[in-house]
């Protein structure tokens, strides 16, 4: 069977949308941006991976008011001085914090049971801060 131009037209034309179809698909999945590009990076904050669960916490009010001026809406306390935020099980990875200025220096992070403290230069004595603190 002869094929004519317009079918070897319309077969060209199939095969390259095949083509590019299998090519979109095999792409690799978008990067998602970690540590200071996750919070500049604000074209990328849509992209997710599939399977990738997210969460936010904060500690604003949410009666909405601005109750303890963001400072006192914790999950709970486990002491006067060390209150939780976020308390997740599994495996999982922490891509941004902010935090306000000397606003709960210093931080625990608690990952399987170690303590990793992280606290701001001034914290000490924040009546002297550190110049370019």
């Amino acid at each position: 069977m002869a094929w004519n131009f317009l079918e070897e037209v319309r077969f060209l034309i199939c095969l390259g949308l095949l083509f590019s179809l299998t090519r979109s698909i095999a792409a690799e999945p978008p990067v998602i941006p970690v540590g200071l590009d996750a919070y500049r990076m604000w074209d990328r904050w849509t992209f997710q991976r599939l399977g990738a669960r997210a969460y936010m916490r904060s500690t604003y009010d949410r009666r909405g008011g601005n109750e303890g001026a963001d400072a006192s809406h914790f999950l709970y306390q486990l002491s006067d001085d060390f209150n939780v935020t976020l308390d997740v099980t599994g495996s999982g990875a922490l891509y941004l914090v902010r935090c306000n200025h000397w606003h709960g220096s210093p931080w625990h992070y608690e990952v399987d049971g170690v303590d990793h403290i992280v606290q701001e230069t001034s914290t000490a004595d924040p009546e002297h801060p550190v110049e370019d603190s």
